[in-house]
């Protein structure tokens, strides 16, 4: 048999291990293990998900500077889809010098949602913000603290997580993510994080001191948002 067919085998097992059926579950799962051992295979490896199965996307570039709440909306989309993010400065022939970057790292499917799911409420928070700093300068207000955009984004973030993740379970199950195996997460975390170990990252980090009228008029805003339609890996959609 070759490892084509093992793998495809393995995974109805894994499959049939999520039964509501315990003795059916029971003996799909030591089966599944019996072949694992057979032809010393991991799960990884029939799972597909491998450091080498890792890829990265670029989300955003920045011509000088990249704004702090960009790189939040980052580690906020892959915080909800299993993915990594992580900044690089990449060459750019035409201006003849290195710009900075936003990279999000992971697996095909998850990639493709997450990167959809940046551009998306990247625009969003953009628009939204446009539209309330004019509605407040028409309301007489002259000016706003250099911190305003970023506390207003933090704020936008912060309440829109928890959409994000349930937006992130419903396309796990519309993919099949979680029918091979309840380990498939950890799995991918696992090779994410050595396929990043490997890039020998400096992490860096300062403390922001956030304006507090603009972060409650962000959560506001972001309260609103709406993500409720699946996104599939077939292409774009909008979320609302």
């Amino acid at each position: 048999m070759d490892k084509d067919r093992i793998k495809v085998k393995i995974k109805k097992l894994l499959a049939l291990g999520n039964s509501p059926n315990e003795n059916e579950a029971a003996i799909a799962l030591e089966k599944a293990q019996k072949l694992l051992r057979q032809y010393e295979m991991s799960l990884e490896d029939v799972l597909d998900v491998t450091e080498d199965n890792v890829r990265e996307v670029y989300v955003h570039e920045g011509s000088s500077r990249i704004p702090m709440w960009i790189g939040w909306l980052g580690t906020t989309i892959a915080s909800a889809f299993n993915v990594g993010c992580y900044r690089k400065y990449v060459w750019n022939p035409g201006l003849r010098r290195y710009q900075p970057a936003i990279v999000l790292v992971g697996f095909e499917v998850d990639l493709e949602i997450a990167h959809h799911c940046f551009i998306f409420l990247r625009g969003a928070i953009e628009c939204n913000y446009r539209s309330k700093r004019q509605e407040m300068k028409a309301r007489g207000r002259r000016s706003f603290p250099r911190n305003f955009k970023n506390s207003y984004a933090w704020g936008y973030l912060t309440a829109v997580r928890e959409k994000l993740e349930a937006l992130a379970r419903v396309n796990d199950t519309k993919n099949g993510n979680d029918t091979n195996s309840g380990n498939l997460p950890v799995l991918k975390q696992n090779a994410i994080t050595r396929y990043m170990e490997r890039l020998n990252l400096k992490r860096t980090g300062r403390s922001v001191r956030l304006d507090s009228t603009g972060y409650i008029i962000g959560a506001k805003d972001g309260a609103r948002a709406i993500l409720s339609r699946p996104v599939t890996g077939n292409g774009p959609a909008a979320l609302n």
